[in-house]
């Protein structure tokens, strides 16, 4: 009881330093220099690139070589299209910013009514390092919302709204990070309506989305440990536990998979991002917007095999 007191001081102390509207936070040195490297308010892509026709499926694609900072393939990187669950690249490195280690968040009833079951109670807490796991392995959008709740009810007005100022925080994050064509509706990336129409909950770049997770694997390696993982459990401050399953068929096709993150709506369609090592410390960065369900997967494995053969010359 003790320390989550502690924890509560240390949290809503680090929510009155970082207030959303005010000053950006400072970023520390690595991210001060992915920042630079993301702010080019011209995005150009080298034309000539290394693996020639795959036949992808997608309508957006972005591979990048990290090592050497190479754009190894491109097509369509810069065109705007709907994110999906990618959009829980920034819900999750937000609460890792704005949240103590260690910290329990409450599922609230409204949390629950998101798409999906998730097997989540109201009520429950959970600490903050299992909600990531869940939002980026199990692409839970009921984790997604609790986390926006949580967040954006620390920041300046309280509970009221605190969904709609979590989204605020997502696209003022978004600028921070050079991020120019990325913009958020939600915290989960669904469908939404507007007007009786339905629009995207969120839209960005192959190009974009894949230096978002440049950003994270370089600065927040750790909210990506979890990213092989077939199944994990994560348990509740009252000790149920939740078995939770990754959405990434393509496991057993991408060799050495150090991150990734799938999504799915109607409007967006089959979208992976994802960084393997092709061999020797080489991390190659994938981006695919715009396939079918099952196609995006198809389309990492041809991306997987080209690379590997390139480097194997």
């Amino acid at each position: 009881m003790i320390a989550q007191i502690a924890l509560s001081v240390i949290f809503f102390v680090s929510l009155l330093i970082f207030r959303f509207p005010g000053p950006a936070p400072s970023l520390p040195p690595a991210a001060a220099l992915s920042f630079r490297s993301l702010g080019a308010a011209e995005q150009k892509i080298p034309s000539e690139t290394g693996l020639g026709d795959l036949g992808l499926e997608a309508e957006s694609v972005y591979i990048l070589d990290l090592t050497e900072n190479k754009t190894l393939y491109e097509k369509n990187a810069l065109e705007v299209r709907p994110l999906a669950s990618l959009t829980k690249l920034m819900t999750a490195l937000l609460l890792e910013e704005k949240v103590p280690a260690g910290f329990f968040i409450p599922v609230s009833r409204e949390a629950i009514r998101q798409e999906g079951d998730d097997g989540f109670r109201a009520g429950e807490k959970f600490r903050k390092e299992d909600l990531i796991d869940i939002i980026l392995v199990a692409s839970s959008n009921d984790a997604a919302y609790a986390a926006a709740e949580f967040v954006g009810a620390g920041l300046e007005g309280g509970e009221e709204a605190s969904v709609s100022r979590f989204v605020a925080l997502m696209n003022e994050r978004a600028r921070e990070l050079g991020l120019l064509k990325t913009s958020f509706l939600n915290a989960n990336g669904l469908d939404t309506e507007i007007n009786f129409k339905k629009i995207p909950g969120a839209n960005g770049t192959a190009f974009e989305i894949a230096r978002l997770l440049e950003f994270i694997f370089k600065n927040q390696p750790e909210l990506i440990e979890r990213a092989r993982s077939e199944e994990f459990e994560i348990v509740s401050d009252q000790g149920r536990r939740l078995k939770a399953k990754n959405t990434n068929q393509a496991l057993a096709d991408i060799p050495q998979l150090i991150a990734a993150k799938t999504g799915f709506t109607d409007l967006a369609g089959g979208n992976l991002v994802f960084i393997f090592d092709a061999g020797f410390s080489r991390p190659v960065l994938v981006s695919i917007l715009g396939s079918s369900e099952e196609g995006r997967f198809l389309d990492a494995k041809k991306i997987v095999n080209a690379v590997l053969a390139y480097y194997a010359l």
